[in-house]
């Protein structure tokens, strides 16, 4: 192997083989799809799925390690070899009420579209997770190895998902709507539900979302109907959220969105509208919102705001130990930057507004602030 040149000379025997190749991608803490131990946001969600007294959730695998598919529940199986099949998989069975998990078992990237015919269907009530982990095999003697459903080691995996996501959620009236949780996954599109569906939650842990090549320009949209969506990102890296017409909450938590910046000065994309979302309660802790951002209230706290944030009501909610861009409409402030009367105005300096940057969205040493309101 020539490790400048990226070469490798392989033995004739070897000719006609699969080479899987990886590698390592630095960040400056655990955010976005990545390798990284992820077993506290698994506790977060997994509780909805593996209930004691119900029956077992239903549960697959997807994998493109050779010898690893199998429909033999004796031998490790359900695995498939594409997401597109587990996802028919689940849409041929999935009922109201039902429950899955879509394990992806690998750190492959997989080149398809979950759309058309293979958009995600979720009847009400449903909920559909789509997790990277591990699901370990039991020995039970004579040869048996199965994988007990609701069991997942979620660490050391980071697949991509290169394709656009549909979801397509039934009308439940008055009911529980269905709901998605993705942990862990890079998705090089758009995430998007059916326009007039019934998506009542989405729920992102340690994803990234919307990089098309070296940069991030998708992200959430739902431009029509889902009016009781919900939203959850906790570590997640993404481009815009356009939810115009949701009326749910929204919680962001240790993320970033914005959109990427290709001329790497440390700019902020104060002119960019990254979040909008004027019907919904924003929740916001520990974020960086690289752009403008819309919604009816909001509550936020340890963030760093860098373009204009409008809340249509200003009497429910506070802001407080952050930076926000001067002219943004917002609830009372506690200790926030900059003050009205700073000049210059203060303003974060990162060390890079590139996606591919390891430093993207880190803020710069040369950042200082000598007072604050």
């Amino acid at each position: 192997m020539d490790p400048e040149l990226g070469r490798l000379s392989l033995h004739a025997a070897d000719e006609g083989k699969a080479i899987e190749t990886g590698f390592a991608h630095a960040t400056p803490f655990d955010i976005g799809g990545g390798a990284y131990d992820r077993r506290t946001s698994l506790e977060k969600w997994l509780p909805d799925f593996v209930i004691a007294g119900e029956p077992p959730v239903w549960q697959i695998g997807v994998s493109k390690i050779d010898g690893t598919a199998t429909d033999d529940p004796l031998q490790g199986g359900p695995v498939v070899t594409t997401m597109r099949e587990a996802v028919r998989r689940w849409n041929d069975l999935a009922t109201e009420g039902s429950r899955g998990i879509i394990t992806v078992l690998d750190n492959a990237s997989y080149v398809e579209k979950l759309n058309g015919a293979r958009r995600i269907l979720l009847p009400k009530g449903s909920c559909l997770a789509i997790v990277a982990a591990a699901w370990p095999v039991s020995e039970e003697g004579g040869g048996v190895k199965r994988r007990p459903r609701g069991q997942l080691s979620p660490m050391h995996r980071r697949p991509v998902l290169l394709g656009p996501m549909v979801i397509d959620a039934a009308d439940a009236g008055q009911e529980r709507a269905g709901s998605l949780v993705i942990d862990g996954l890079v998705i090089g599109d758009t995430i998007s539900a059916r326009p007039g569906g019934d998506l009542g939650a989405l729920r992102l842990y340690n994803c990234t979302t919307g990089p098309t090549g070296p940069e991030l320009k998708r992200g959430i949209i739902c431009t029509g109907g889902n009016t009781r969506l919900s939203l959850v990102l906790d570590r997640c890296i993404t481009a815009k959220v356009n939810l115009p017409h949701a009326t749910g909450t929204i919680e962001v938590t240790r993320s970033i969105i914005g959109e990427d910046l290709t001329a790497d000065t440390g700019g902020t994309g104060a002119t960019i509208m990254v979040l909008r979302v004027p019907q919904m309660d924003m929740t916001i802790a520990g974020t960086t919102l690289i752009g403008r951002a819309a919604c009816r209230t909001i509550r936020a706290e340890n963030s760093i705001l860098t373009g204009i944030v409008k809340a249509e009501y200003r009497l429910t909610g506070c802001v407080r130990f952050c930076y926000v861009k001067a002219g943004s409409v917002l609830p009372r402030r506690y200790r926030c930057v900059p003050l009205v009367d700073d000049d210059p105005e203060p303003r974060p300096v990162f060390v890079s507004t590139r996606f591919q940057v390891q430093g993207f969205g880190q803020l710069n040493l040369c950042t200082q602030v000598s007072h604050v309101r």
